[in-house]
C-alpha cells in the first residue's frame, strides 16, 4: 500500500475529526513519503503535510511552516486535531466554537 494511501486508511478509522477540519484536496507526496491536504479548521486554515520518516517509524507533521516530528500512528489524529481544529482549547471552549460556528451556518 502506498503511504498515502495509508494515511487515508488511518483517517477513515475516525472520520467525524478529519470532517472536522474542512479536510480536502489530498494530494500524495513525491517519492510516496506522505500526503499533503487542505484544512479550514478553527485554529489554522491552509496545508497540512504528513511524512513518514521511516528510519524512526514516525511521521511528521507540518502547519504554518512549522514542523511537529516522531508523531506515532496511535498519535496522528490528535495531533493534526490540536494544530489544525481545537489548539488549545478546553472541551467547553471548542463546543462554544462549534455552536458560534452552527449558528452562522443556519440558511436563514
Amino acid at each position: 500500500m502506498k503511504m498515502a494511501e495509508y494515511i487515508l486508511s488511518v483517517f477513515k478509522m475516525r472520520p467525524m475529526v478529519v470532517m472536522s477540519w474542512g479536510a480536502q484536496k489530498f494530494k500524495a507526496l513525491e517519492d510516496d513519503k506522505g500526503l499533503s491536504f487542505q484544512v479550514n479548521g478553527f485554529v489554522y486554515r491552509g496545508i497540512v503535510k504528513v511524512e513518514y520518516d521511516r528510519g524512526s517509524d514516525t511521521f511528521n507533521v507540518t502547519v504554518r511552516g512549522e514542523t511537529t516530528e516522531d508523531v506515532h500512528i496511535g498519535e496522528l489524529i490528535d495531533v493534526i486535531d490540536a494544530l489544525v481544529e481545537t489548539g488549545d482549547m478546553d472541551d467547553v471552549g471548542y463546543e462554544d466554537c462549534v455552536n458560534n460556528w452552527m449558528k452562522t451556518a443556519v440558511i436563514r
